[in-house]
């Protein structure tokens, strides 16, 4: 199989796409439930909506931390093929 410019063109419009879908849906998904656990955790003042928060920021931070590593790196990369 050889690897012309247009294949690796679409290959890379493949990655592109598929973090413009993947992270922002993540991210609205993760501050949606942390948002009703902590409305939860106001209201019924219950320990468990807390802690289920908790863990959802480490949940955001971890999304946050491998946007700003890999897409960077993933952008260095194919600019470096091209």
């Amino acid at each position: 199989m050889e690897l012309d410019p247009v294949l690796l063109a679409r290959i890379q419009f493949a990655f592109t796409v598929s973090f413009h879908i993947i992270f922002p849906t993540f991210t609205i998904g993760v501050a949606a439930y942390l948002a009703t656990l902590e409305v939860l955790w106001g209201w019924t003042g219950a320990a468990r909506y807390k802690r289920l928060a908790a863990v959802g920021a480490l949940l955001s931070l971890a999304r946050t931390a491998i946007r700003d590593a890999v897409v960077p790196a993933l952008q260095v990369l194919t600019q470096a093929v091209a």
